[in-house]
């Protein structure tokens, strides 16, 4: 998770330094200021690094900062300024004392265990495999699916605010082909595939990255991986 915070943090002041330069050669006609795209950047980036630490005061200070800033160009009602100060402050403690962090001791150590069980407390995990297809779907948290069917067809892997890692490298197609759709947003996504397949990703992105460790065989069987990441990362691994 942090990993993907600090991924978009670099990403939003690139791209605000993109549109500063391009604004400044006039190659941009946007119908709002350069000062108000910053600014929408920069919340953007702080919204995704709170939700990724659990902060609550940061993901509603950077929605009251974007309603504040885009009220008119989004067609929302215009809220005055200490009005949204209040909402966002109110919102943060209401948050905090249904959700309460966890606070340590004076000279008390660092419990993994006791922080790993805070944090999944809200996950989510479903699965599902048979005649060939496999499913795995999970959501604030982090885990590991591993595939070893023999007649793979169809498999579908999705993630959100959290991280989750496929092993596919005991699996084996039924044919020549297998088809993967992935669905990643806010979080890491890592597939193992094995050496000899050739994967051909056909995956939308936006504000988020896919990675190769290298290629594959080119004339091994071909994995179709189709889908989309936001705000993340999908990682390929040939094993």
């Amino acid at each position: 998770m942090k990993k993907t915070s600090r991924i978009f943090w670099g990403l939003g002041f690139i791209t605000a330094a993109v549109f500063l330069v391009l604004s400044q050669m006039h190659l941009i006609t946007a119908q709002i200021s350069v000062w108000s795209a910053l600014i929408g950047i920069l919340c953007a980036a702080l919204l995704v690094s709170s939700i990724a630490d659990r902060s609550f005061g940061g993901i509603f200070f950077s929605l009251g900062l974007a309603w504040l800033t885009f009220a008119e160009t989004l067609g929302l009602p215009k809220v005055g300024f200490w009005n949204v100060v209040i909402i966002v402050v109110f919102l943060t403690i209401g948050f905090n004392i249904l959700f309460p962090h966890k606070h340590k001791n004076h000279g008390e150590q660092d419990d993994p265990h006791a922080k790993r069980s805070d944090f999944t407390k809200y996950q989510k995990i479903t699965e599902e495999e048979g005649d060939g297809y496999v499913e795995c779907s999970n959501s604030f948290g982090e885990t590991t699916k591993y595939v070893n069917m023999s007649d793979l067809k169809r498999g579908r892997f999705q993630n959100s605010f959290g991280e989750l890692k496929v092993y596919l490298d005991q699996a084996h197609m039924a044919g020549d082909s297998v088809t993967i759709e992935v669905s990643n947003s806010f979080g890491q996504l890592t597939l193992f595939v094995p050496k000899e397949w050739n994967v051909v990703q056909k995956v939308s992105v936006f504000a988020a990255s896919v990675d190769e460790k290298r290629c594959g065989d080119s004339n091994g069987p071909v994995c179709y991986l189709n889908g989309s990441v936001s705000f993340g990362e999908i990682e390929i691994v040939y094993v």
